[in-house]
């Protein structure tokens, strides 16, 4: 195989010197260095315009949803404060068993009124602080008013169960009285019909009382509807009474016994000028709610004072000082009435001894009664009332 020789460099070619390489030439880079600065500069002040824009489109958005926050919160309160309004304006003091909830709610009220009279989105001019400034203002306010709207609805909705219990108690209690004339009326009715139909509105009552969705001014109207029903009855009560007066206008002579119908009078004619007899005449024709008044108001005229025992109006449920005489008079028989004997009718109430009536006996079996018939008035009549007459009292 030939190899072929690369031909070996001339004595000439081997003695020459290689020529150096070209060396670069220097520049004046330094010319550059304002340049850089130039543009690290625009580079830093875009940067910083950049994050201020960001920070103020950020400030700007804490603004609008402090705003959106405001607004919610203004809608909260108007909401909170119709109902608020409505409880206010139509709940009367005597309404609640502790009035002083109703001055809470209208103070509160008047609160809610002046946030909502403060309340204005303040006008931004600037930058971010003026933003970030503004939206704490709405936010402190929507705050405000959230907590103000939550202390309406509690309030209302205490004003509303307060008034509620109230009005529940009430109708109970006019129940109860309707029951006690039925029972005191029995079989004494010119029209029976009366009374059946206070029957059926106390049923209605009381079913009433069961509906707990039931609304004060509806337990209300039933109250008032009873109380119709009772004037009715005692309407009729008046008739049948009138009734028996024709049918019997002198009263028998025989005296009524511990425990029976009063049917009589007493071993003593009239005397008008008993001290208190004369006491109770000078009311007659007046208007007092319940018979125990004319007794302790002629007790009164006479230099009496109440001596603190005592006892529950059947009729109320409240406690009075009317049958204090007790404990200056002698229990007397009412076989041996006189004038001026204060004289009581039964059923009896009570564990302190509470009576169903109390007059002031005149002689001859008549006596002086606050509303035994129901209409109010002080008149003189009988003793004989359909009641029964128990005991019989003389002052010292």
């Amino acid at each position: 195989m030939t190899t072929e020789l690369e031909p070996a460099a001339s004595p000439i070619e081997q003695d020459k010197v290689p020529e150096p390489k070209p060396r670069p030439k220097k520049g004046k880079w330094w010319l550059l260095l304002p340049v850089l600065l130039l543009v690290l500069a625009g580079t830093c002040g875009g940067w910083y315009y950049y994050t201020e824009q960001q920070a103020l489109a950020a400030a700007k958005a804490a603004y609008t949803t402090a705003a959106q926050t405001k607004e919610a919160a203004a809608q909260t309160l108007e909401a909170a404060l119709a109902p608020a309004a409505d409880a206010a304006a139509n709940t009367p003091p005597d309404a609640l068993a502790n009035p002083a909830l109703l001055d809470d709610l209208k103070a509160q009220i008047e609160k809610a009124h002046a946030l909502q009279s403060a309340d204005a989105t303040p006008a931004v001019q600037g930058g971010k602080a003026a933003y970030a400034a503004a939206a704490q203002t709405l936010e402190h306010t929507a705050g405000a008013m959230q907590e103000t709207a939550q202390t309406l609805t509690a309030t209302t909705a205490a004003v509303t169960a307060a008034r509620r219990q109230k009005a529940v108690s009430d109708l109970e209690g006019w129940i109860a009285e309707a029951e006690r004339l039925l029972q005191q009326t029995a079989d004494r009715v010119a029209d029976v019909t009366t009374q059946e139909d206070l029957k059926t509105t106390i049923a209605k009552a009381k079913a009433l009382l069961g509906d707990e969705s039931a609304e004060a001014d509806a337990l209300a109207a039933m109250g008032k509807a009873l109380g119709d029903a009772k004037a009715e009855v005692r309407a009729s009560y008046d008739q049948w009474q009138a009734q028996e007066a024709e049918k019997a206008p002198t009263p028998s002579a025989t005296p009524a016994t511990s425990g029976a119908t009063a049917t009589a009078g007493a071993s003593a004619g009239v005397d008008y000028a008993h001290p208190l007899v004369a006491a109770a005449r000078q009311y007659i024709g007046t208007r007092q709610g319940f018979c125990w008044e004319l007794v302790q108001h002629a007790l009164g005229d006479l230099g009496y004072s109440g001596s603190g025992q005592q006892v529950m109006s059947p009729m109320t449920g409240n406690w009075y000082d009317y049958i204090s005489y007790r404990s200056r008079a002698t229990q007397v028989s009412i076989s041996d009435l006189r004038p001026g004997d204060i004289i009581e009718y039964g059923p009896d109430y009570g564990e302190l001894g509470g009576v169903d009536h109390v007059a002031i006996y005149v002689g001859g079996g008549r006596a002086i009664h606050g509303n035994y018939d129901y209409n109010g008035l002080v008149k003189e009549a009988s003793v004989n009332i359909g009641k029964t007459l128990t005991r019989a009292y003389r002052l010292s």
